[in-house]
């Protein structure tokens, strides 16, 4: 294939896709960028510790092939097609040999090898499961090791009193945080973190005692864990800190349907990384699914997903005793029109958060339509209001409570948010068909500071 800009351009399967890999097409991102006039190669930092082996075969005429070692079900990945512009931009920095490293010829036979037959796929998933059960032993171990230390450092708190944690400076709360991660509790360890967080805020003794609740019922609930449905042990597990892997969900159930991208949230989980929430509305299971993406500093999510696009698409739900996490295996966007269904009154939403609360005790974030709800604002504070009088407290990002009040005119709305507990974080409204998104700006990144060695 002619190494032209426009024919590398045209590998990406959009715009989105491209700009990704030309962020990655920069030569202090890769190392050994090697070429012998046949095959070109180079390996590519991941956002962890290790490399991404990418190779470029420009031998065929009318089609370039690549191989790459990275998750990513895009073909030719962002890797591939950056490790083409590298080549088309700087090829002097490819070191030219004679010969191919080995691992490159490990990647291509592994590429190019036949597939497994059905008794050889039976002993890889074997082994597999193998592996699995021994790593999740093992780890189980460490983490009862850690909730022994959780309970005695409850029983601590309770017995000297709320006041006196509110005077505990901040290593109180960090150092148990840090012992929890080591133990694979991170999901406590970030809940424990975030209790210090709480100290000085309105009402804070109540909230306080409250998340504590949830610590030690997270505690107790992993003591009894063989005596839980197995749904709500997988559910707990995923609260303390055990999470699945997409290639060990990609056999399960796929379900196919129309599905309208309804709200994405993002925020930072520490100073380094990123989060975003997006839910998406499926019309023929009248369900919401959420997709949850993580990034690294400076790198790009590894999907795009924009608010008020809809896609024909097969997801796959993460196990769970109320499913809402799911994952894309196919998707492609269609141009269509989907009518969104929900809560017709408050009574009914609060009897299917309660319904979800039993089958989940921990779930944080209630995704929910309301139809037909005025907003209002009361001293400063917004409230929905439905058609029996009755009203919740909800907010928006930023400054769009304004913009809500606005399109609604004192008139009945549609509305999607996340709901706490406490009050409704509203996402997107449907106004006469029209639908309308509360979307911020991507997160500013913290550009990486270079310092001299």
């Amino acid at each position: 294939m002619l190494l032209t800009f426009q024919n590398i351009y045209n590998l990406a399967q959009d715009k989105d896709a491209f700009a990704r890999a030309k962020k990655h097409a920069h030569t202090r991102k890769w190392r050994d960028l090697q070429s012998n006039g046949k095959l070109t190669w180079g390996e590519s930092k991941s956002s962890g510790a290790s490399f991404y082996k990418t190779v470029f075969d420009n031998t065929h005429p009318e089609k370039a092939v690549f191989h790459c070692s990275c998750p990513s079900r895009k073909r030719p990945c962002k890797h591939s097609i950056a490790l083409a512009l590298l080549l088309l931009e700087q090829s002097g920095a490819f070191k030219i040999i004679e010969g191919t490293s080995e691992w490159v010829k490990e990647l291509i036979a592994k590429k190019n090898a036949p597939p497994p037959t059905l008794e050889e796929a039976a002993e890889i998933e074997r082994k597999r499961a193998e592996h699995r059960l021994k790593t999740r032993e093992k780890r189980l171990q460490q983490m009862a090791t850690g909730l022994q230390e959780l309970d005695l450092w409850l029983a601590d708190i309770l017995q000297q009193g709320l006041a006196r944690a509110e005077e505990q400076g901040d290593d109180f709360w960090e150092n148990l945080s840090a012992r929890m991660v080591d133990a694979k509790l991170g999901g406590i360890g970030k809940r424990v973190l975030n209790l210090q967080n709480l100290r000085g805020t309105v009402n804070w003794h109540e909230k306080m005692l409250a998340e504590l609740g949830e610590i030690h019922l997270l505690s107790k609930g992993f003591q009894n864990l063989e005596k839980l449905p197995p749904q709500l042990q997988e559910e707990l597990l995923n609260v303390a800190g055990i999470n699945y892997k997409r290639e060990d969900l990609i056999d399960r159930e796929l379900v196919e349907d129309t599905w309208l991208i309804i709200g994405q949230t993002e925020h930072t989980v520490d100073e380094k990384l990123y989060e975003r929430r997006t839910y998406l509305y499926g019309e023929n299971i009248d369900r919401v699914g959420l997709l949850l993406d993580f990034a690294f500093q400076t790198e790009p999510y590894k999907e795009e997903w924009q608010v008020g696009h809809i896609f024909k698409a097969g997801m796959i739900f993460y196990p769970s005793s109320y499913p809402l996490r799911m994952f894309a295996k196919e998707a492609h966007r269609v141009d269509e029109f989907i009518n969104w269904q929900g809560y017709y009154d408050l009574s009914s939403f609060a009897t299917a958060y309660a319904e979800a609360i039993g089958d989940n005790p921990w779930l944080a974030r209630f995704p929910a339509f309301l139809m037909q709800v005025t907003p209002v604002s009361t001293d400063g504070k917004l409230l929905l209001t439905d058609t029996n009088q009755q009203t919740i407290p909800a907010r928006l990002q930023e400054d769009f409570g304004w913009k809500l009040l606005a399109i609604s005119g004192g008139h009945p709305i549609s509305v999607f948010g996340e709901w706490n507990g406490e009050q409704l974080l509203i996402m997107s409204a449907m106004v006469e068909d029209r639908f309308v998104h509360f979307t911020l700006p991507p997160l500013k990144r913290k550009e990486p500071v270079w310092r001299r060695f």
